[in-house]
């Protein structure tokens, strides 16, 4: 009973350590470039060894992606459940994808490539977001009217937030496009939409 708990235990640490590997390669590379062999050297196993734990390249991009969607999600939800009006909710979104901005621009980058699981997951999180703003606008929490619908505002800020990631690069100073730019982001929305 003793060596199956051991081993049970060694084999989960030894999971941890590979998708804490894939996640920095593929947020390094990307889905597509990002290599299971570069992932199997990083978290210091063999390539069948990794296969052994995800069976797949696709479950893997799948776990991975997973993984760091829950956690984005999470303190999404967290942010979101203490925002005050649309202001609020759009910085609060901003400051839970700032977080983890280079994985998560790589997932946008990505998008229709990732397994069907990911997709699920990222769609669930804007619809969060999408709740969120719908009840802002709704409440009359911006401080005036919207000159759009809360589906439209919505499409409109998913679109601002993706074409500044995708626009900005990988920053060499380390610093990236949402921490840099969030409040002009958030001035030029609300602007758009009053």
């Amino acid at each position: 009973m003793t060596s199956k708990t051991t081993r049970a235990r060694h084999g989960e640490g030894t999971r941890e350590r590979i998708l804490s590997a894939a996640l920095l390669i593929f947020e390094a590379s990307g889905f597509a470039a990002g290599s299971t062999s570069a992932v199997a050297r990083a978290a210091g196993i063999s390539q069948s060894g990794l296969f052994a734990h995800f069976g797949s390249r696709e479950r893997l991009v799948g776990a991975v992606a997973e993984a760091a969607l829950i956690r984005i999600a999470d303190d999404t939800r967290r942010r979101l459940r203490c925002a005050s009006g649309l202001r609020g909710v759009v910085g609060g979104h901003l400051q839970a994808v700032a977080r983890h901005e280079a994985l998560y621009t790589r997932m946008v980058e990505h998008r229709s490539r990732l397994p069907q699981v990911a997709i699920v997951r990222l769609e669930e999180m804007e619809a969060v977001v999408a709740d969120h703003m719908q009840r802002a606008l709704t409440s009359g929490g911006i401080g005036c009217s919207a000159r759009v619908g809360p589906r439209f505002a919505f499409q409109i800020w998913m679109a601002l937030v993706h074409h500044r990631l995708l626009a900005a690069g990988r920053p060499a100073s380390g610093v990236f496009a949402l921490a840099r730019r969030r409040e002009a982001l958030v001035r030029n929305y609300l602007a758009l939409i009053r």
